[in-house]
């Protein structure tokens, strides 16, 4: 008979070996590593191993465009590439999304306790006593909106022309009232010549 052990030892849990990711969707891992690098910023690199079934230096590689393919890598949904399942991908951004909540309540609050509020920027801004010129912000426009605007341009720009044009001609007022038969007698000299011609 054997004895039973009277103290209970706790299974063994074994680790789960790494994803297995079939030949054909390999090549398409440097794609989903950058998407997701570009899309959620916040994941990080063991999670984005965890989704996609990648190495480490793969994805700090692919971070610091020093990877092999690194201009022909097109960033690709991993969910559409068949990488990993939506509902994977959303667990991981909660998850991360949390992780960076709790870090940024820690700054806070350290922050709050060591009696700093300012940021760096305007810590150094407050110790110089020159006033820090202001960015200028450049927006991207959409084309509609360019072509709006140099239609306005030309606009006005023809506008401003035909005001400096009624100004200077033969120094007469603005303001003259013309009558039909003024007007359409210069018309009939003009025509007379060409009618004489035929």
């Amino acid at each position: 008979k054997i004895l039973e052990s009277k103290i209970k030892i706790p299974e063994i849990k074994r680790k789960k070996p790494p994803r297995y990711t079939p030949l054909s969707r390999r090549q398409d891992r440097p794609a989903a590593i950058s998407w997701l690098l570009r899309n959620h910023p916040e994941l990080t690199e063991a999670q984005i191993s965890r989704l996609v079934g990648t190495t480490k230096p793969t994805i700090i590689a692919i971070r610091e465009r020093t990877h092999w393919n690194s201009a022909g890598i097109q960033p690709a949904d991993p969910v559409a590439l068949g990488l990993c399942r939506q509902t994977d991908l959303d667990a991981m951004v909660a998850k991360a999304a949390a992780r960076v909540a709790r870090e940024r309540k820690k700054a806070a609050e350290e922050a709050a306790a060591s009696g700093t509020l300012l940021s760096p920027e305007e810590a150094l801004a407050v110790a110089d006593t020159t006033p820090a010129p202001e960015k200028t912000v450049a927006t991207l426009l959409s084309a509609e909106e360019v072509q709006k605007h140099k239609e306005a341009t030309e606009s006005a720009a023809t506008f401003a022309n035909f005001e400096d044009k009624k100004a200077t001609d033969d120094g007469k007022p603005e303001d003259q009232e013309y009558n039909a038969d003024a007007v359409f007698a210069k018309f009939e000299d003009k025509k007379k010549p060409d009618s004489e011609n035929t």
